[in-house]
């Protein structure tokens, strides 16, 4: 626990080195660094509310930022409910008080808000919210209880199940700002329905680990590496961030996934022509140049990213944060694994079937982005 809080703490200071300082054009903090304050109420009209606050100085606040005190906003972190709905006088300051007692007491994450579940970017691993309890002693979600990324593909799996409903089609939102966390909750929703639909087969009977047939659960889960790889970017907010947004349908029968259509939309073209300071273009250029074999070295004759104006002109064509060049070698040329997080781009191309003569056209084709980089 004390290793963790001490990580967070330097993870965490604001401002820092994880968190965006100021905005150098206006000036603005870009990210909140206060999230209430405790007074005493003295006026209020239809729009406005004068607080003292303990320093003894007086404030107006909009009537929607003020949140009536209880008891039940000091409970400790153990005894603050998994769904925040539970609170009294419940209001803005009383789900940041308990979302921020969870987090720096307790280690949790996610909090409930009804069926919608809350999430805060811990800007660490923490083990006991992602790792997940293996058939036969999986967990069984409730709703109200253990709020995660889990649960919500767990309801959505289960209501797909329920043959009596008129809405079997289920729909996981996943929404936030820059940074918050979204492709990494889309990652654990996507990774927990590939769990349940195995699950279904172990629990049918069905399951073969040594089969050596296609297995489609494996193909659905495995595309992130590759999507992300071509698709996100360095930003001043996140280190990954999506640069376009996608709908991703996965097809159940009897439980077991048979299938998955993605649609992607908005992609952000413009970072192809140039990037904002301390921002890169997409991964995936950075990985062939740095991630190139012998033989693709040889063909292409790459330079440094350094040398390619528009790879680098966000100020540096490292991702930092303690990153060097080894995080796009990773990214591009991991071997495959069981965790599609741990795997790399080739390795994914190659598992979903995309040939060596496929990706040898892609390769051109982004040789010849680097190219008009150059000649930029």
């Amino acid at each position: 626990m004390e290793e963790y809080v001490k990580e967070y703490e330097a993870r965490a200071n604001y401002p820092g080195d994880f968190i965006q300082k100021a905005n150098p054009k206006t000036k603005k903090y870009m990210m909140c660094s206060s999230l209430y304050v405790i007074g005493q109420l003295v006026s209020k009209d239809d729009k406005k509310s004068q607080v003292v606050k303990e320093n003894g100085k007086t404030e107006e606040f909009d009537n929607k930022h003020v949140c009536p005190y209880d008891e039940s906003h000091d409970a400790s972190a153990d005894e603050m409910p998994d769904d925040v709905c539970s609170l009294s006088a419940f209001g803005e300051a009383a789900l940041l008080l308990c979302m921020r007692k969870r987090l720096c007491a307790g280690l949790n994450i996610y909090t409930y808000v009804g069926d919608i579940v809350l999430c805060l970017n811990p800007y660490m691993y923490l083990p006991e919210m992602v790792d997940i309890v293996e058939y036969p002693d999986q967990w069984e979600y409730k709703m109200g209880e253990r709020p995660s990324s889990y649960s919500s593909a767990h309801f959505a799996y289960w209501g797909t199940m329920d043959e009596e409903s008129p809405m079997r089609n289920q729909s996981c939102i996943v929404s936030g700002e820059s940074g918050a966390g979204k492709t990494v909750a889309c990652g654990f929703i996507m990774k927990y329905l590939a769990k349940l639909s195995n699950w279904r087969k172990m629990a049918l009977n069905e399951w073969d680990p040594d089969s050596k047939t296609k297995d489609i659960t494996k193909l659905v889960a495995g595309v992130s590496p590759f999507l992300e790889m071509f698709g996100n970017a360095k930003t001043n907010m996140n280190d990954n961030s999506s640069r376009f947004g996608k709908f991703t349908k996965i097809w159940f029968k009897d439980g077991k996934i048979i299938g998955a259509e993605l649609v992607h939309y908005l992609l952000e073209k413009a970072r192809l022509a140039g990037q904002g300071e301390g921002e890169r273009s997409y991964h995936v250029f950075y990985g062939l140049v740095r991630g190139a074999t012998p033989e693709e070295q040889a063909k292409y004759n790459f330079k440094s990213c350094d040398d390619y104006p528009l790879l680098c002109e966000g100020g540096s064509s490292l991702i930092g944060h303690g990153h060097g060049p080894e995080y796009d070698v990773n990214r591009f040329n991991a071997d495959l694994h069981e965790d599609p997080d741990d795997t790399g781009m080739r390795a994914a191309l190659t598992a979903a079937e995309v040939s060596k003569d496929q990706q040898s056209i892609i390769w051109v084709r982004l040789y010849m982005c680097v190219c008009v980089c150059v000649e930029a």
